[in-house]
């Protein structure tokens, strides 16, 4: 997008229009995915429930608090799902859907820990390969800060003819506040004989 459209006069009052009108079904957005994942809570909790049941020892604690589970829990989650659901009344339960991915992962479980490793794999090595970069990054700009040479400056007048680096300029130089040392050096090219060499 051009930079003019963006400084009409009434682009922003446009925008900010459609952000308004768009509200409702951002709000909705946000109840589907605040429900879904109150519906995936809820089965979670049940499946961890059955499951803790069929350990030896702790098993009969959670039967014990099966039947308050089954006499009193369960009415009041199963209302709260079917609010959860009132929302989509002409589409298929999400609890329903949640069940049969559950299902389908329990009936193919090699598929199920390859493709978890697999995605496990994958991130991990995305996160390590980001992590090295940004270290090994972090690590060549301290290095490089603290060479000497990027501290220093030289100052030369050139083969301009006008501009001469005098006391004063040597003074000037001196006195910015950031200036540790400054240090005069005349350089100059030439040629020496001595004896038969030459250099």
């Amino acid at each position: 997008m051009n930079i003019k459209e963006y400084l009409k006069p009434g682009f922003i009052i446009e925008k900010i229009g459609i952000f308004i009108k768009n509200i409702p079904s951002y709000l909705h957005t946000v109840y589907l995915f605040s429900t879904f994942f109150l519906l995936l809570i809820v089965f979670l909790t049940e499946k961890i429930y059955t499951f803790l049941t069929k350990i030896p020892f702790t098993g009969k604690i959670f039967l014990k608090f099966g039947q308050f589970w089954e006499t009193r829990l369960s009415k009041k989650i199963n209302t709260l799902v079917d609010k959860l659901e009132a929302g989509r009344p002409s589409e298929v339960k999400r609890l329903y859907l949640i069940q049969l991915a559950y299902r389908n992962m329990m009936l193919k479980k090699t598929r199920s820990i390859i493709t978890i490793l697999g995605m496990s794999v994958g991130v991990g090595a995305i996160v390590l390969l980001l992590s090295l970069g940004y270290g090994v990054e972090k690590l060549i700009v301290n290095k490089v800060a603290r060479l000497d040479e990027l501290k220093m400056l030289d100052i030369s007048a050139g083969e301009n003819t006008t501009s001469k680096l005098t006391e004063t300029v040597y003074r000037k130089i001196n006195n910015i506040k950031e200036t540790l040392i400054t240090m005069p050096v005349i350089s100059v090219v030439g040629r020496i004989n001595l004896l038969i060499i030459k250099s």
